[in-house]
């Protein structure tokens, strides 16, 4: 399926409907004030057949992709922010109702791989290094307290 809208570099949405030229968008105000109601009908079909996935859990967001790389924190160690790498990202349906994804990964240091889950992120695996960084400087500032 061909992508109908971009996001200008002013931040703007821009949709491309068929008959513009490839390098050319236009606003969703101006397809209504030109009166090009077929270029809105799909728009309006594209965005409810993905609402309908969505709801129907045939969409999944990804917290990140294999590729990706993530930090991982260890206090107290030589490096205590560890880069790794991720290398598979695992989905599996447990019972009927109940889907867990669960992301592999790669330590660049050692080459050990690890596994964790979405809820991991923001507590013990981070997507940026900053973020690890300021989880680090966190738990220091609790140990001092204790």
């Amino acid at each position: 399926m061909e992508r109908l809208t971009y996001v200008a570099e002013n931040g703007e949405v821009l949709f491309h409907p068929a008959d513009l030229p490839d390098d050319e968008g236009i606003t969703i105000t101006q397809l209504a004030k030109d009166g090009r109601y077929k270029a809105l009908e799909e728009i309006a079909e594209r965005l409810a057949n993905r609402e309908q996935a969505e709801e129907q859990g045939l969409l999944l967001r990804l917290p990140c992709k294999v590729g990706d790389t993530l930090y991982r924190v260890n206090k107290g160690a030589k490096e205590p922010v560890i880069m790794m790498h991720v290398i598979q990202l695992y989905i599996k349906q447990i019972h009927k109702d109940r889907t867990i994804m669960r992301i592999d990964v790669i330590n660049d240091a050692d080459m050990g791989e690890s596994c964790y889950l979405p809820c991991d992120i923001g507590e013990r695996i981070f997507l940026t290094r900053e973020e690890a960084e300021a989880k680090l400087k966190e738990m220091e500032g609790e140990s001092d307290v204790l």
